[in-house]
């Protein structure tokens, strides 16, 4: 439906667990159990997408391929967008051959503008564009180095022909704090590709405030924190979503 909002809830893995990040920071974490359980229950529930994150590959600290290929093959009633530090040529080898629909560049990998352009090219909407934004710089997750100004570098990726975008305010990730909406409208207002939120969500209202935003662009919310505190069901987000 032309009205639908997408809705990918979030599995973020690192050290064989599922955890939620807040505001990016993998010390401070909590753990929800087995991936492969919550990805089955997200499933009982209507998902038609799971945003699956290899925190401990973003951060640098090893990664969990073993159990992100385990979950993608147990899986096959959802669509997997795969995310969690794809920024070189060997984490997108993975990324491409592990049989997820699409995968989520790092805003680490826009540091290299020319790789992003042929990854891009190679790729097309297999591939989403992650802009991390603080301020309105990017911030890569687990990098101390920033990547640039996010309208200067949103307007070289629209000249590269970039398909997707997922769009993060690092500030409020895992806060529940609320959407940044003025962020999101800012970001449709510069491109007519789909665009995907995530952070800050933290109740249905926040939900409904998103969906409002369709007619713009935008596509998906990816949904984490308020699913695993139990603030609302994915169920019930599946039917404010449409």
């Amino acid at each position: 439906m032309a009205n639908q909002l997408q809705l990918l809830p979030a599995i973020d893995i690192s050290n064989g667990s599922s955890v939620r990040l807040s505001q990016n920071k993998i010390d401070k974490n909590i753990e929800y159990g087995s991936p492969l359980e919550v990805a089955q229950d997200f499933v009982n529930q209507g998902a038609s997408w799971i945003h699956l994150v290899d925190l401990d590959q973003a951060f640098g600290s090893g990664d969990n391929r073993i159990l992100i290929s385990e979950v993608i093959e147990t899986q096959k009633n959802v669509k997997i967008q795969l995310s969690g530090g794809i920024k070189n040529q060997e984490t997108l080898d993975f990324a491409v051959s592990s049989g997820a629909e699409r995968f989520n560049l790092s805003t680490g990998a826009l540091i290299d503008l020319d790789w992003v352009a042929k990854v891009i090219s190679e790729h097309g909407s297999r591939a989403v564009i992650g802009l991390d934004v603080l301020g309105d710089e990017l911030v890569a997750r687990g990098e101390t180095v920033q990547a640039g100004k996010i309208f200067e570098v949103l307007d070289k990726l629209e000249s590269f022909g970039a398909q997707r975008y997922l769009v993060t305010d690092v500030s409020k990730d895992g806060m529940l704090l609320g959407p940044n909406i003025e962020l999101l409208k800012a970001v449709l207002d510069k491109t007519e590709k789909p665009v995907l939120a995530s952070g800050g969500v933290s109740s249905l209202q926040d939900i409904e405030e998103l969906k409002a935003l369709v007619s713009l662009g935008l596509e998906g919310l990816v949904l984490g924190k308020a699913l695993y505190e139990g603030n609302f069901t994915l169920t019930q987000a599946l039917e404010i979503a449409g």
